[in-house]
């Protein structure tokens, strides 16, 4: 799953968060302590709609601090998202990896290279 663009919204009732949205419409979303999938924009901004798929409590020590011109968001490659380095401590670069039926956390990007220590997980299916 490749991701076409990124923004940032403060969302009424749920706070800011970095929208990252997909080739086919879906949309992972990063608040301050979670990772939620949706069907699409709307399903993020209306938690009244269904389109709810999936989530992961982000740990606390891989938080990603908000920055106003990147949001949660450091950047973006292919299925990959590279969240901002916790303030707690800067030499963690966690990052959401997209596959096809899950989306895994991991504290750096050469774990996530070699498929090595996960530290959560969602499945998408």
């Amino acid at each position: 799953m490749i991701i076409r663009e990124v923004e940032h919204l403060d969302i009424p009732f749920k706070g800011k968060a970095s929208i990252c949205h997909l080739e086919d419409g879906q949309c992972l979303a990063v608040f301050a302590v979670f990772a939620g999938f949706y069907r699409d924009r709307s399903s993020v901004l209306n938690e009244l709609s269904n389109g709810h798929i999936a989530s992961l409590e982000l740990p606390e020590s891989l938080q990603p601090l908000w920055l106003e011109q990147t949001g949660y968001v450091s950047r973006t490659q292919g299925g990959i998202v590279f969240l901002n380095p916790p303030s707690a401590d800067a030499s963690l670069n966690p990052l959401l990896f997209i596959k096809p039926n899950q989306i895994e956390l991991f504290e750096q990007p050469h774990d996530a290279l070699h498929n090595n220590n996960c530290v959560a997980s969602m499945a998408l299916r």
